[in-house]
């Protein structure tokens, strides 16, 4: 980690760091939102005689895990007790507030198998793919690599070269499940030069994101017996056009910012005789994901079937009637000397029961870098910040609603 290959780090230079190992996330979403709020249950509690309004802090991570039911009957009870209004504190950035977030979907494109035949003769190669690992809200700023654009621009460097499908052919390929930028590929080799194009075209490909994190390795090993190459190609010459259709756009993650949405082919998947492809589809307009919806379908070819489901939706138009939400913590961060700034939520929050609930719900930023990855890092001044700003916000609740 260093400012030069992470200029987004510059805002904590000079900070007293708080990261985990290196190798795995760290879990800052959302114990770093939890901590702050136990920091501001303590300093309530050492200053009974400041002014704040009735409040309830709650840390719930159903979100995380799945457990949809426990959120609305969490949201269920809230509107019970005639809770007026909240925020998550689930954001990113130092001192964010936000009112807006995607629109989520999501596709699966499963490409039926159909045979190619093998060089005569051939061994069999994996390559150890490791992608540069970020979530898609910063996959810009990060620079994020999935193996699957890893991939897709790899077996194209070898088509053009006239080595796929005659001297080197792709059988088999798999993303990890836990982490998906990562994912092995097998590869069927003719004789000892085939090998030297793909261990050249590996190279080409990975090394410039190398000082991000990105890895690569190769392996002898057997033939694969699930092996459906016909469907891999299928789904990697599906990626290569999608990522250069300009239907919409941007249409990578990592070429995606600010109010940008993106449409992410993230994971190949072993399926029977064939392969299944899973996409991310974001935007922040109903019309800009029903385009990017568009693209996944009409692109597909006519023996892949694609199903797609929607996910969550942008928080914007139920909040639109309630502008205090934002006003009170920007006036906050001018009370404690910080500057808020209204961003967007490249991402989700799971505050969607609560809206349907009755109950209005923004999200404050936690002020930390590369979520859900195992670069994540904040620090100790932006940690107390954070809990200062939450106590002003309580303190400008008071003051605007008895003036």
């Amino acid at each position: 980690m260093d400012i030069a290959h992470y200029p987004a780090v510059q805002m904590f230079k000079g900070h007293a760091l708080v990261h985990g190992p290196g190798d795995a996330p760290f879990g800052l979403d959302d114990k770093l939102g939890l901590t702050h709020m136990m920091t501001l249950a303590a300093l309530l509690a050492q200053d009974p005689g400041a002014e704040r309004p009735p409040v309830l802090l709650i840390g719930r991570p159903d979100e995380e895990v799945g457990r949809e039911a426990a959120i609305i009957g969490l949201a269920k009870t809230l509107a019970e007790r005639g809770v007026d209004f909240g925020y998550t504190v689930d954001g990113l950035l130092p001192y964010e507030v936000n009112v807006e977030n995607f629109n989520a979907a999501g596709a699966t494109v499963d490409f039926p198998g159909r045979p190619v035949t093998e060089p005569a003769g051939a061994d069999h190669v994996a390559v150890i793919l490791g992608g540069v690992n970020t979530h898609g809200a910063t996959a810009k700023v990060e620079g994020h690599r999935p193996a699957t654009r890893f991939l897709t621009e790899i077996v194209t460097r070898l088509e053009d070269a006239g080595l796929v499908p005659e001297r080197l052919l792709p059988v088999r390929f798999e993303c990890v499940v836990a982490r998906d930028c990562d994912g092995t590929a097998v590869f069927a080799v003719a004789d000892q030069a085939a090998r030297q194009a793909l261990v050249d075209a590996v190279e080409a490909v990975v090394s410039p994101h190398i000082p991000r994190g990105a890895t690569f390795g190769f392996q002898t090993v057997d033939a694969p017996e699930d092996a459906a190459p016909g469907a891999l190609l299928d789904s990697l010459h599906y990626i290569r056009g999608f990522l250069a259709d300009t239907t919409v756009q941007p249409v990578a993650a990592e070429d995606s910012d600010g109010h940008e949405g993106y449409s992410q082919p993230h994971r190949i998947t072993p399926r029977g005789d064939g392969v299944q492809l899973m996409v991310r589809l974001r935007d922040f307009t109903d019309e800009g994901l029903a385009a990017r919806k568009a693209v996944v379908q009409g692109r597909a070819p006519k023996t892949a079937a694609v199903k797609v489901f929607d996910q969550y939706r942008n928080m914007a138009p139920r909040l639109a009637h309630r502008p205090e939400l934002l006003d009170y913590a920007l006036e906050a961060g001018e009370q404690v000397g910080v500057a808020p700034k209204k961003l967007p939520i490249r991402g989700g929050t799971g505050v969607d029961p609560f809206l349907d609930a009755g109950v209005p719900v923004a999200n404050l930023g936690t002020g930390y870098f590369a979520p859900e990855s195992e670069k994540e890092l904040t620090s100790l001044e932006t940690m107390a910040g954070h809990a200062r700003w939450l106590k002003a916000l309580l303190q400008v609740i008071v003051a605007r609603r008895a003036g």
